[in-house]
């Protein structure tokens, strides 16, 4: 027994360590989150650095987590069998042995958590209004984009409003400034209604996505390549009027039942389509285009 009990105790005070340290692991895993994730938000604010922009970031939110090791160490890009692109931070903090010290002098608690960025902004729809709603599904209508999403940069309440239970919503996600809405009244992005069929929850309060033609669509633009020879050869049958192309139609003449438009039509001056008119523009190098 007197040979024995110092081995049971010796055990015993083991074992009861060991508790703390995986006390203390899982604390520290907490860390190693807040530091990847603090380093992922360097990556989309576009800071790609590091050494300069990553570590700094994932050390500060490593120390407000209860963090007191040496500097992270940090990954970026990071990949494995599981993850592309994503980015890593490994955290180690050496802890000495107390009950334990007649087995070790002291353990080594290392964790690592990895962040992945994925785009889930791949806009069909941009909706670019900076208030109210932005995107409005009516009644009845059923918006099928399964493979990609829609953005309102709105922060209005209702940015992203489905107006009753008749419509619904299927797309990777939605995203937006603001909110996402049924029947005016927001929903709740983790648990949406049936009505919202999202390949990802809804993403809302998140940053404005920018016009990605605000610096293409101008009006030179619009306008280089335009035909300047004045009118278009039209052709007749009893049903349909074709215009040739590479030339000028004023939109005032086009008022036919069935038009058919040849690409490389330019139409100048008010245009209004009819009641029951059909108008096919044909494609073209530039198309047709009205102006």
């Amino acid at each position: 027994m007197a040979i024995a009990f110092p081995v049971l105790i010796g055990f015993g005070a083991l074992g009861a360590e060991t508790g703390v340290w995986f006390t203390f692991k899982l604390r520290s895993q907490s860390a190693a989150d807040a530091a990847a994730l603090a380093a992922a938000y360097e990556v989309i604010a576009g800071r790609t650095n590091v050494t300069v922009d990553l570590t700094p970031a994932a050390s500060e939110a490593a120390v407000r987590n209860g963090y007191n090791g040496g500097m992270p160490a940090v990954i970026y890009p990071y990949s494995d069998a599981t993850v592309s692109n994503g980015v890593a931070a490994n955290l180690q903090q050496t802890l000495g042995a107390v009950l334990a010290s007649m087995f070790l002098t002291e353990v080594k608690v290392a964790t690592k958590a990895v962040a992945v960025i994925e785009a889930l902004d791949n806009p069909c729809i941009l909706a670019l209004a900076g208030s109210g709603t932005a995107l409005e599904i009516q009644p009845g209508t059923h918006l099928a984009m399964p493979n990609c999403s829609a953005v309102a940069n709105s922060i209005g309440a209702s940015a992203i409003e489905l107006k009753d239970t008749s419509g619904s919503v299927t797309a990777a996600t939605l995203v937006t400034a603001g909110e996402v809405s049924l029947k005016g009244s927001p929903i709740d992005p983790m648990a949406p209604p049936p009505e919202f069929l999202l390949a990802s929850p809804a993403m809302i309060g998140g940053p404005s996505v920018a016009d990605p033609y605000a610096s293409t669509l101008t009006h030179g633009f619009l306008i280089s390549a335009m035909p300047t020879a004045a009118g278009c050869a039209a052709s007749s049958t009893a049903t349909l009027t074709t215009y040739s192309g590479n030339c000028v139609v004023a939109g005032t003449s086009l008022t036919t039942t069935s038009i058919k438009l040849t690409g490389n039509t330019q139409i100048v001056g008010s245009w209004t389509v009819l009641a029951g008119q059909t108008v096919d523009r044909r494609p073209g190098p530039t198309g047709s285009r009205a102006i």
